[in-house]
Parts: structure tokens; C-alpha cells; sequence
């Protein structure tokens, strides 16, 4: 069984889904907060998709945020959701800023 929470944010560009269980509403509202920041931060053009699934006791987390500039993707397992949750987003925010702060670096080369 997988839920997707997609029709639950304003655009079309995020995708979720839960596989072999659902999140409680704490973690549901962390989720949303999160992915509307990393939307909000990411190129233009795009697409996020985070999808958890619970494996024995263990949750699976991967979030992925696909541009035509560049994809950034942050997996990893964890017994506890919220602390995955946390850990996933602090990761890809990251590498999103880092992005953001040499992007034009090269461009800036060129032009000299």
C-alpha cells in the first residue's frame, strides 16, 4: 500500500508517498513545511519527490529535487521518522546552497 500526499501542496512540482504505513500528522506537517522551504530555495524548474517507506522497524527516507541546472538526491534509513525527516532535509538544503553560492562562478571565469 502506498499514500501520496501530492493534491496536499500547492503545486505540481512535489510528489510523496508513504509505503507500509502513514505518518502521523506532527510528522505529516514537518514533512510539508520542509518541502515547501526546499521548493521555495530550488531552481526554477523543479521537481521534488520524497518518498518513505518502513522496512521492520527501520524507515527509508529519499528526497530528490530533479533541474535542468542540476539533481540533488539524500537517502538514508533511521528508526525514528522525524529524525530522518530532519536529516534528509538538512542535507539536500545544503547542498542547495552550496549550489547556489558557485553557480555562477564559472560563468564569471569565462566572462574575465
Amino acid at each position: 500500500m502506498t499514500l501520496s500526499y501530492s493534491d496536499t501542496f500547492p503545486t505540481n512540482n512535489v510528489k510523496v508517498s508513504f509505503e507500509e504505513f502513514e505518518p502521523n500528522k506532527s510528522n505529516q506537517r514537518k514533512l510539508r513545511d520542509y518541502l515547501i522551504e526546499v521548493e521555495e530555495s530550488s531552481p526554477s524548474d523543479a521537481s521534488i519527490t520524497a518518498h518513505f517507506s518502513k522496512e521492520g522497524h527501520r524507515y527509508k527516507g529519499s528526497l530528490q529535487v530533479l533541474s535542468q541546472k542540476k539533481d540533488f538526491l539524500e537517502e538514508n534509513f533511521s528508526e525514528d521518522l522525524s529524525q530522518l525527516i530532519d536529516e534528509l532535509f538538512i542535507k539536500i538544503k545544503d547542498e542547495i546552497q552550496k549550489w547556489k553560492k558557485n553557480r555562477f562562478k564559472n560563468i564569471s571565469d569565462e566572462v574575465s
